[in-house]
């Protein structure tokens, strides 16, 4: 498994990985299927189509390197418009939504006066 990076987002009510990371990934997009709910979504001006993956556990690392393993009942996973390469969409961020949050009880602390951020519990 490769490690990727996500983007806290307190505004996305999903947790979503990018179509780059889950082209890095090797997630077999053509076997998963769309969302019931908001099957295409707006993010960084492109429309995408928001696929579900089922059974995932997420690896999370602090800082000291210690791993938390969270198991998710599904995850979604951006898959690009037609015609469109994953590689094109590189630099947008897979993100961690309020449904992760929420599901795992998290709260997120920042003071930028302090240059602090971190989940906790």
């Amino acid at each position: 498994m490769k490690p990727i990076l996500f983007l806290i987002d307190t505004g996305s009510p999903w947790t979503v990985i990018s179509p780059y990371d889950a082209l890095q990934l090797n997630i077999p997009t053509r076997v998963l299927t769309p969302a019931e709910d908001y099957a295409t979504i707006l993010l960084a001006g492109n429309s995408f189509m928001r696929l579900l993956l089922d059974n995932v556990g997420l690896r999370v690392k602090n800082e000291k390197g210690k791993v938390s393993q969270f198991n998710l009942s599904s995850i979604g996973i951006l898959y690009p418009p037609k015609k469109a390469s994953s590689k094109q969409f590189k630099g947008i961020s897979s993100i961690l939504g309020t449904d992760f949050l929420n599901s795992k009880k998290l709260g997120l602390y920042f003071n930028p006066s302090k240059n602090e951020a971190y989940l906790s519990k």
